[in-house]
């Protein structure tokens, strides 16, 4: 779809019905990729495969711990996302001025930061999800968002079911 060089994300988070992560990851070797961010749980598998066909992996980290092991597996720089940051910031409510400064004292391997986008933000533009079923995700707030938070809120089972349309990503594809 376009001619200039282009990286992408594979997030591994807990889903309904999770997708193929390996053949995901097919996908983006056979599309000549060069750069993956990769997030979520058991990478290793897939920065395996990405290695192998000599992706540069950047893998964003919640913790110091899950950034040892990333290194451990043989990516090449670490995102590392404070409970500030957006998207999954992780069950530990670490901030980026701890984690960071923790990261600069421990890795040995080139870290990121917050992407621009959300540095630009208000403070009023993001909103935790999530929380009610220990996978916590910081979002952008939107329609879809406020749509999400009130279910989150207002259920009397807690069952995922009733949030699950919101946040498989579905929805937002077409809205």
């Amino acid at each position: 779809m376009t001619k200039f060089p282009f990286g992408v994300n594979l997030t591994l988070l807990p889903a309904m019905v999770p997708p193929d992560y390996g053949a995901y990851a097919q996908v983006i070797v056979d599309s000549g990729v060069r750069i993956v961010e990769t997030a979520g749980n058991n990478p290793g598998p897939i920065i395996a495969q990405l290695k192998n066909a000599g992706i540069i992996v950047i893998h964003k980290c919640t913790t110091i711990r899950h950034a040892k092991s990333a290194v451990k597996l043989g990516v090449n720089f670490l995102s590392i996302d404070g409970f500030g940051c957006g998207g999954y910031v992780g069950e530990h409510d670490i901030t980026n001025f701890i984690l960071l400064s923790r990261a600069r004292q421990e890795l040995g391997v080139p870290f990121i930061t917050v992407k621009e986008a959300i540095v630009s933000a208000q403070e009023t533009d993001t909103a935790l999800i999530l929380r009610r079923w220990s996978n916590t995700s910081r979002m952008f707030s939107n329609k879809l968002l406020q749509e999400a938070l009130t279910v989150e809120k207002t259920s009397n089972t807690g069952d995922f079911s009733e949030i699950g349309p919101y946040v498989s990503g579905k929805r937002g594809m077409f809205s």
